[in-house]
């Protein structure tokens, strides 16, 4: 069970970058209602993202920093 749980939550952290791959900023209640998950749980991605510089956040806003921009972007080509 822990192993379907861990694929599921995987699944939407990589949504939840897709949604930053723009580079644009985004409003957390928004993504929030695409991704159909509690505030609690988009709180807990965040926040880890942010520990480790990948995101940044203000004023309800998320947007995806120039370092994992990058990483995402040479994982594509």
């Amino acid at each position: 069970m822990k192993h379907k749980n861990m694929h599921k939550s995987i699944q939407i952290v990589d949504k939840f970058l897709s949604f930053l791959a723009d580079n644009e900023w985004h409003q957390l209640n928004k993504i929030q209602e695409k991704l159909g998950i509690p505030q609690e749980k988009l709180t807990l991605i965040v926040n880890f993202l942010e520990k480790y510089d990948f995101v940044t956040c203000r004023e309800g806003k998320v947007k995806i920093n120039q370092q994992l921009k990058s990483l995402i972007k040479e994982e594509l080509e």
